[in-house]
């Protein structure tokens, strides 16, 4: 599934995860990029496309690192504002995975 997200997904707003070697790798989870998340996550979900934000608190404002919590980091905050879950599982179809990757390549 991952390796058909990395071959399919051809929009330039989104970024793919970088890996050197993707048939070795576990793939929990396919996160990508993108500036327009929220919107994204609208546009999936109208389509029946359920994607998730698993982290939806950058770690230096999660309250395990109060002591953090005054602190800026901008990168972090960044990314953590940019990050979505796509759905992965070895169940999908050739035809889902087309389809997710048509709305994603259109959007």
């Amino acid at each position: 599934v991952a390796n058909y997200y990395l071959n399919h997904i051809k929009n330039p707003k989104i970024i793919l995860p970088k890996v050197l070697n993707a048939s070795g790798h576990v793939w929990h989870l396919f996160v990508i990029r993108t500036s327009k998340r929220d919107e994204l996550h609208q546009y999936l979900t109208e389509k029946g496309i359920q994607t998730l934000i698993h982290y939806p608190i950058a770690p230096n404002k999660q309250k395990a690192y109060k002591d953090l919590n005054h602190l800026n980091f901008s990168l972090t905050e960044k990314v953590n504002k940019e990050v979505i879950s796509l759905p992965i599982n070895a169940l999908l179809k050739e035809d889902e995975l087309n389809e997710i990757c048509g709305y994603l390549n259109d959007i």
